[in-house]
Parts: C-alpha cells; structure tokens; sequence
C-alpha cells in the first residue's frame, strides 16, 4: 500500500470519483484506490504513518495505528442530505424579497419565544 501511494494522482481529484464494479470483484486489493493523494489526509490530521510499513495482522498492537483508528473514527461524515440542505438555504438566501418578510416574521416569533422563557424563568 506504500508503495501505492507514491504513484501519480491527480493535483485536483473529483469530488465523486466513479469506481467500476470490476474494481471490486479482480484480485487487486485496496493498494488499487491508493496514490500520492491519499496521504493528504494523513498529513492534514496529523498522523504518524509507521504503521503502514508493518503486515496489517500487527497494527493492533501498534500504538500509532491506534491512535490514528481514534482520531479517523471520530471524524463525522457529510452525507447528501446535509448537502441538498446546504444548496437549498444558498438558493432562499438569493432571494430577498421573501427573505426580509421571513425574517422578519423569524424575528416575531423568537420576540414571542423571549416572552415566554422570560415568564417562565423570573428574574429574582
């Protein structure tokens, strides 16, 4: 897989790249999917990388490896409904006109919030 990684990548990968389904059924393994690029990752997260030149049956153990596991498992993910929700609050923010009424009737509703969190919790 180290090896994998030192081949040429390209400088601006796609954002979805597409992968033939016979990428998955060959005897290759996922050396396959790995080039110069995907080291990005570890240099961007600050991870040791020494693991990688020991057999996989060993990274248990490894405490680099480990910490790596953590710091990857603690990453969140960004799904296509995160981004569907994204483009559709850019495209209402195009539109001013309904947006100064919508917010404006936002506003009235946190004022009428306000009140009665107020109510509910007097000052002493």
């Amino acid at each position: 897989m180290l090896a994998a990684m030192e081949n040429a990548a390209p400088e601006h990968p796609p954002k979805r790249p597409r992968v033939e389904t016979s990428a998955f059924t060959n005897s290759k393994g996922l050396e396959q999917f790995c080039t110069a690029n995907s080291m990005t990752m570890f240099r961007l997260l600050l991870l040791q990388t020494s693991f990688m030149s020991k057999d996989p049956s060993e990274w248990d153990e490894d405490e680099t490896y480990q910490c790596a596991l953590r710091t990857v498992k603690g990453l969140a993910g960004v799904n296509d409904r995160a981004e569907r929700g994204v483009a559709l609050i850019q495209d209402y923010n195009k539109k001013p006109r309904m947006r100064n009424s919508f917010n404006s009737y936002c506003m009235s509703l946190a004022n009428i919030a306000g009140c009665f969190q107020t109510a509910a919790n007097p000052v002493s």
